[in-house]
């Protein structure tokens, strides 16, 4: 219904929006790669829609992103940040990551692509390695806490205060009990972050 829309170029979600404060980390390791002892690799884990990287602008470098055709029923994929693509040995397009997303065990995931790193966690730390999963190959033990917690990315040419009111219209029209929080435009998020960091700097400015 969203894409519908003409003011909405591309529409995302995802388990944990940047610059949220909020984590989702899992071990995981390259299929048939040795680890040492008590080596644990742990990488971010991004659950997201196939609108989600276009919405945020985020380029896949090296082989394909995620499509409708990414379903329960097709063979698992997951993209990788350029950040885990570089520390860690044989992880690359065509490999086979193990992660351990549920409470069965580590499940095996098809390396589909790799896409440029972003900054989720703090704008000015180096980008963590992160997995990205298809929503529609979440396992079975994630569903209920992503059906309660999403957050959704909207490329839009409309006004952000207007938009929303039209977001929460078409979500209730799906789902009338559904709580909305949160809502506001990307600048306004990166303003937040970097706002105590200014005004600390502003003080410092001052008193020298």
């Amino acid at each position: 219904r969203l894409r519908q829309s003409p003011d909405v170029a591309h529409v995302g979600m995802i388990n944990v929006a940047p610059l949220s404060g909020l984590l989702a980390a899992v071990p995981f390791s390259v299929e048939g790669a040795a680890l040492e002892a008590g080596e644990r690799a742990m990488a971010n884990l991004r659950v997201v829609s196939p609108g989600y990287l276009p919405a945020l602008e985020a380029p896949v470098i090296e082989g394909r992103g995620f499509t409708e055709n990414d379903r329960a029923d097709t063979p698992a994929v997951a993209l990788i940040s350029e950040t885990l693509a570089r520390t860690t040995p044989d992880a690359r397009v065509g490999k086979r990551l193990l992660i351990n997303d549920n409470n069965d065990g580590p499940r095996a995931v098809q390396i589909v692509g790799v896409i440029r790193d972003m900054r989720h966690t703090a704008l000015d730390q180096p980008p963590a390695p992160d997995i990205y999963l298809p929503l529609r190959q979440t396992h079975r033990d994630r569903v209920a806490a992503l059906a309660t917690n999403q957050f959704w990315v909207i490329k839009t040419t409309a006004d952000p205060a207007a938009f929303a009111r039209t977001f929460v219209a078409q979500l209730r029209a799906v789902d009338a009990d559904a709580a909305v929080s949160g809502q506001r435009a990307m600048r306004q998020t990166f303003d937040a972050w970097l706002g105590p960091r200014r005004f600390t700097l502003s003080l410092l400015g001052a008193f020298a």
